[in-house]
């Protein structure tokens, strides 16, 4: 989670409240995973530690796990599921209780290189058993899994994703952010417990606006050599992107 990646106050409020209205809701028939997709520098980083940010204060963020395309050294996608699985031990002692009895028996699978293996046992495994001690909503946010660079590992991912999460117990919830690439959207697309949003659902309007927040509030340390007419040209030229 990276507190400097948030969305700037007064910015996408729709769509930040849409997500936070979807973590807060309970029933069975609520979606456990929100897939929100968008070309490079629609904003998707930037909602998705907003949010990671806001269920941190009111205490439901479970764990939160970013790709980077530019750590290829570190690995990432080796460690989705250990990290996600640790994250949420150190947050909740029911589900630390769980996956030490997991890893107990299992201590392999710390370094198993299958890991729709991981994902399964150190994460969907635990989540189960602990499900009667965890009352309050409970959020995985996974961001960028397209910059995972490794191509067999995504398609594991994917497949926990499609397969897996829809028995996570009422409470959970996951969201996962990525550009709209075929393979991804391939594995997604019939998965009836995930649900879509895309950043194209934002209107024009509205993003120009927002952009234009943006671009004046990166830009007020130069005082007033920049004039409203300036900034709300920056928008126009910006074609809905913030970066």
């Amino acid at each position: 989670m990276n507190t400097t990646k948030r969305c700037l106050p007064d910015t996408r409020e729709d769509m930040l409240s849409e997500i936070k209205s979807w973590i807060s809701s309970a029933g069975d028939n609520v979606l456990r995973v929100l897939w929100l997709s968008g070309t490079a520098g629609a904003g998707k980083s930037a909602i998705a530690h907003t949010i990671a940010n806001w269920s941190n204060e009111i205490g439901c963020l479970g764990a939160c796990f970013c790709f980077d395309r530019t750590r290829v050294v570190g690995r990432r996608h080796e460690k989705i599921f250990t990290t996600i699985g640790r994250d949420l031990a150190d947050s909740n002692p029911a589900v630390r209780r769980a996956l030490d009895d997991v890893v107990h028996d299992n201590n392999e699978l710390r370094h198993c290189a299958d890991i729709l293996r991981q994902g399964r046992e150190l994460l969907v495994g635990p989540i189960r058993v602990a499900s009667t001690a965890v009352d309050a909503p409970v959020l995985i946010v996974i961001d960028a899994l397209d910059e995972s660079n490794d191509r067999k590992s995504r398609e594991q991912i994917l497949s926990l994703l499609a397969s897996q999460l829809n028995n996570l117990l009422a409470n959970f919830r996951v969201i996962i952010t990525f550009r709209p690439l075929e393979d991804i959207h391939k594995s997604l697309k019939t998965a009836s417990h995930i649900h879509h949003l895309s950043m194209n659902d934002i209107s024009l309007q509205s993003t120009s606006i927002d952009i234009e927040r943006y671009v004046c509030d990166k830009l007020a340390m130069l005082g007033d050599v920049f004039k409203d007419t300036h900034f709300q040209a920056l928008a126009r030229r910006s074609d809905g992107l913030f970066e």
